[in-house]
């Protein structure tokens, strides 16, 4: 994979203004050293969710960096920080915020896991302390000391029965790519062969057949992470990828077709929407299985484990179902305001929108979509050998040193085309992820040959007046949920609509759509404001025939 630490890439769509606006805004006035308090006074189960803190908005700021125009205070102060936890690190290379009679114990490995992942950051950083990889080597021996086969199994710790102590895989296996230090590859394995739940090996439960909802306890953020932590172990151990490759695949594909909603939100169960609960089929409910309906947590770790598996699987499916869940439930849960996520997802039914507040739910929960607005640029432009790969066609600008400049525009998704410039003058490879949703691609005005679900590769010098334009199905497209054709939502060009009650166009929206005078858009724009009170909802029992629908491009 090409080097991407010198490009400068500009996202100007709505998810480009969401990480902009937070950046700039809520991680420029965190005050860092006040979230390392936990770590310093080791007050344990009395810090709760904020042991995650820290790690969490420092690895998101580390990932959102090179994103950003004119946030060199917030990368100083991001450094001075990540100096100020090292110095907390003792003899023995424990970083935890909990005494040592209790470590292990509730959320100290969760905390760790984050801490690991925010210094493994950092030390990708251009001119990071070479100090960094020593502390990471030495947190994970630490570790390696305390948790094993003849010690304290890893299932054994934590709060979830195994899964959320388990998920410090993915940072374990990190710390292996850093050091290559055998004997963390076998601690690695050996959180994989333990099975991540105190119940069963979730993994081998899942091999047999065993639907989601009923691996470990249920959770649907931790059996997602300790999935996503065997992906990102196979990309560096051939042993474990003829083990687990074949499982992570399919539990993306299970996860999609019995828990995800339309929207690419899930999740629900119990009183923090968390859990899965068959919640494809459940969608039309009033609830899921007698919870809320659906949880950012959840949304956010399906983004996170999309995001694992484009590098391990035809990444064709995992950009498709992160394009879903990034353009409908993530922006639906985005507080522009606020400058964080809701923690529960509206429920597709009736509803009106209600944003949590800090009273009734922690800073962790409002904040997790933090870490799935990371992955978006990641995601959106990749780059490659002498060239770049498009997933998702929001404008932006990207100027690559010495090789090219990138241009694209048309205002997607509340659009219907997006027009691609580059000017190279050496050749330049472009390959654009054409989605099933696309109705043409053209070179000028010349019509190419193209296949929806598939990768469109052109290799040339291009001129700064060549421009290519990929063109979108306008119509409405109606879907059905699983075992039941009472009810029928509708989507265009992947973007989810939703019904709002009000009859005046609802402002900012990315998508407006009439049927007589009731008002279709976005399901990230429905109900917005918040504290507007309108109801809006996603499916609908009777049904809408498509020529009754009246566009209001917005291209």
């Amino acid at each position: 994979m090409a080097e991407k630490k010198t490009w400068q890439i500009r996202y100007r769509g709505p998810l480009g203004r969401a990480f902009e606006k937070f950046c700039l805004h809520r991680l420029a006035e965190t005050d860092f050293h006040l979230l390392l308090s936990p770590y310093r006074e080791k007050r344990g189960h009395l810090c709760g969710d904020q042991v995650m803190l820290w790690g969490m908005l420092v690895d998101c700021a580390l990932r959102l960096l090179p994103y950003l125009e004119g946030a060199e205070a917030l990368e100083a102060k991001i450094r001075r920080s990540v100096s100020e936890m090292m110095s907390l690190q003792e003899e023995d290379g424990c970083i935890s915020a909990f005494p040592r009679p209790l470590q292990l114990q509730g959320l100290d490995l969760p905390g760790r896991r984050y801490v690991l992942n925010a210094l493994l950051r950092a030390a990708a950083m251009p001119e990071a302390d070479e100090k960094i990889k020593e502390c990471c080597l030495r947190m994970t021996d630490q570790l390696i000391s305390l948790v094993g086969r003849d010690k304290r199994p890893v299932i054994y710790c934590g709060n979830c029965g195994g899964l959320d102590a388990s998920a410090i895989l993915d940072s374990v296996v990190g710390v292996y790519r850093l050091t290559k230090e055998k004997r963390v590859l076998e601690f690695a394995r050996y959180i994989a062969a333990s099975g991540c739940s105190q119940q069963h090996n979730i993994f081998s439960a899942f091999k047999s057949g065993m639907e989601p909802r009923l691996l470990g306890n249920g959770n649907a953020v931790g059996l997602t992470d300790c999935f996503r932590g065997v992906a990102e172990l196979c990309k560096v151990d051939p042993a474990s990828a003829a083990e687990y490759k074949k499982l992570c695949q399919l539990y993306m594909e299970r996860i999609n077709a019995e828990e995800l909603f339309i929207t690419g939100a899930g999740g629900g169960g119990n009183s923090s929407g968390t859990l899965w609960c068959r919640g494809a089929y459940r969608q039309t409910e009033s609830s899921c299985a007698g919870g809320p309906m659906g949880s950012t947590q959840v949304t956010t770790a399906c983004l996170q484990y999309f995001a694992a598996l484009t590098a391990l699987t035809d990444p064709l499916q995992p950009f498709a179902l992160a394009e879903r869940s990034f353009y409908n439930a993530f922006l639906g849960a985005w507080n522009e305001k606020k400058l964080c996520w809701d923690h529960l997802e509206p429920t597709p039914l009736t509803t009106a929108r209600r944003y949590s507040s800090p009273e009734d739910t922690s800073l962790y929960d409002l904040l997790r979509g933090a870490e799935a607005l990371a992955l978006f640029p990641e995601m959106a432009m990749v780059p490659i050998e002498n060239g770049a790969v498009l997933n998702f066609y929001e404008d932006l600008e990207a100027q690559i040193p010495r090789k090219a400049m990138i241009r694209v525009t048309g205002g997607y998704p509340g659009s219907t085309k997006a027009h691609i410039s580059i000017r190279s003058r050496t050749p330049f490879t472009i390959s654009m992820r054409i989605p099933d949703y696309c109705k043409g691609v053209y070179y000028l005005d010349s019509l190419l040959a193209w296949q929806k679900n598939s990768y469109l590769t052109i290799t040339r010098p291009w001129d700064a007046d060549e421009i290519l334009t990929l063109e979108f199905d306008s119509k409405v497209k109606t879907h059905y949920p699983p075992d039941d054709s009472r009810y029928q939502a509708f989507t265009r060009a992947g973007i989810v609509l939703a019904a709002d009650e009000r009859q005046a166009q609802i402002e900012d929206s990315m998508t407006l759509l009439w049927r007589n005078k009731l008002a279709f858009v976005d399901y990230a724009s429905a109900g917005k404001p918040a504290d507007c009170g309108a109801k809006f909802n996603v499916w609908f029992t009777k049904l809408f025939p498509q020529y009754l629908f009246h566009y209001t491009d917005k291209d």
